[in-house]
């Protein structure tokens, strides 16, 4: 294993969604695994990665240059991780006021063959951890 490889079809996974504003169309998705390795994606629109006029290659080209660790713990594991604003192509944190959206899902795919364990902040109307629809608020102070 590397990073950048599919990590949500290796096993455990966590995921954390960026949406940087509500009027914006580009979202990001980073991947950490337990072992540590990373996985970072780039979407500049759901909708055209979804109909392929974005290719997958242009959604993993990404890099985030985050700062992350993974723990591994007798009963679990833990991640840490720091997004740069240049991720996002900031120079400095967003304005007083400013809303982003965000979710940090699980998914643990097992290699039993069971389906996977799905788990995440956000209250999704329909399991798809793509709708930034339901993603939290994240307001900037």
């Amino acid at each position: 294993t590397e990073n950048n490889q599919l990590l949500w079809t290796l096993g455990d996974t966590v995921e954390f969604f960026v949406k940087p504003g509500q009027d914006q169309s580009v979202y990001y998705e980073i991947h950490l695994s337990p072992n540590g390795y990373i996985m970072d994606l780039r979407f500049p629109s759901r909708e055209k990665f979804r109909s392929k006029e974005i290719p997958w290659e242009e959604v993993i080209a990404f890099e985030s240059h985050s700062w992350y660790r993974t723990v591994i713990f007798e009963d679990g594991w833990a991640a840490e991780i720091l997004i740069p604003w240049p991720a996002f192509d900031l120079s400095q944190p967003p304005r007083p006021g400013t809303v982003w959206q965000f979710a940090i899902c699980r998914y643990n795919y097992s290699s039993t063959g069971k389906e996977p364990e799905l788990s995440s902040t956000a209250c999704f109307q329909k399991l798809d951890f793509h709708r930034y629809e339901d993603y939290h608020r994240l307001i900037f102070r």
